[in-house]
């Protein structure tokens, strides 16, 4: 028997698999979203993209859609609402999905910039701004949204207690992977878009997640306002400049190697922001 919570968020009509048993309701059911790590076995949520049942020691997909390894059974919430999964790595957690918060956690918008002459203005303006993937929302769910850096250079983009981290907390995560030839691999998302079970184009080379990290390619949106290697490469912000008028630096993973890279880009661009637990 399943638990409901009283948080009324959904209404969906549903036939779930859990547990080799069937549930099955006619109608609808109204389900709440919850942080419990621990609940007891049997209990049911909404994470934000699935349906998840609590087994006894983990939460486990009721649909079969969501195939991402849950590793730490954490949940972060952003100031709109949207709920991430965590992992830990290291000792360290990290959100285990891109942020795709449309404000700043003290509530101010963060500037929508679809218009590609607008785009490229903020890097002159030092203007904060974000986007979705060839500018079509339905990109939000799993890649995130593209900010450029004066967001990710902003304290208030990540939710409280959370922040962008800095170039070296990037590379201190990837020695604790064991290098650069090896720690792309354990960080990206499996499967490929060909074979219809990933996100990265073939060959998703040493993809395995074993860290639950779950990379996906979200590509770039360049100074132009252009959109770029869409299923090809991943990139993040770091919190760190390289050139105080110009540049950052950025790290990426590619569809077609397991390397761990970083390089610096200008502040215009567009990349992915992950965030890690102060």
């Amino acid at each position: 028997m399943f638990k409901l919570f009283a948080t009324v968020i959904f209404l969906v009509p549903f036939s779930l698999l859990f547990a080799q048993g069937i549930i099955e309701a006619e109608g609808s059911i109204k389900l709440g979203d919850s942080n419990e790590t621990s609940p007891l076995a049997g209990t049911m949520r909404w994470n934000g993209q699935d349906f998840e049942g609590y087994d006894g020691s983990d939460w486990q997909s009721l649909t079969g859609q969501n195939t991402v390894p849950n590793f730490s059974n954490g949940l972060l919430t952003d100031i709109d609402g949207n709920v991430y999964r965590t992992v830990t790595i290291d000792g360290d957690i990290w959100m285990a999905e891109n942020l795709r918060a449309t404000h700043f956690n003290d509530g101010r918008d963060i500037p929508h910039v679809p218009n590609n002459a607008v785009w490229t203005q903020t890097r002159t303006d030092k203007y904060p701004g974000y986007c979705w993937i060839n500018n079509d929302e339905n990109y939000k769910y799993p890649y995130g949204a593209l900010y450029n850096w004066f967001v990710a250079d902003n304290v208030n983009i990540c939710p409280v207690g959370w922040h962008v981290p800095a170039r070296q907390e990037w590379l201190n995560m990837r020695d604790a992977l064991g290098g650069f030839t090896v720690a792309g691999g354990q960080l990206k998302s499996t499967g490929t878009l060909q074979s219809g079970n990933g996100l990265w184009e073939t060959p998703n080379t040493d993809a395995n997640n074993s860290t639950g990290f779950t990379a996906v390619s979200g590509g770039s949106r360049t100074s132009q306002g252009v959109f770029l290697w869409f299923g090809e490469h991943a990139y993040w912000w770091t919190a760190t400049e390289s050139n105080p008028n110009t540049l950052a630096y950025t790290i990426w993973l590619e569809h077609d190697s397991g390397d761990f890279n970083w390089t610096d880009f200008n502040k215009d661009v567009g990349f992915s922001i992950r965030c890690k637990k102060d």
